[in-house]
């Protein structure tokens, strides 16, 4: 795969939407209560709410849980 086809790649994966139960499982958490507590202090940010689903993006997550 050529240079600038694998950064097109690495773009497209940082502008997914994670469910709750990514960030989750990303996190290593077992409860949603944390993911809340998280949200509440500031730390994780909702990228977009669509009806009563959260949505979360990949590049967010990556950067508050240093992956």
């Amino acid at each position: 795969m050529k240079k600038s086809e694998m950064i097109k790649q690495e773009l497209l994966n940082c502008e997914r939407l994670l469910r709750s139960s990514d960030v989750l499982f990303l996190g290593n958490f077992k409860s949603h209560t944390t993911l809340i507590k998280m949200e509440r202090a500031g730390e994780i940010k909702v990228a977009k709410r669509i009806g009563n689903q959260k949505r979360y993006t990949l590049a967010h997550i990556k950067r508050v849980f240093g992956l």
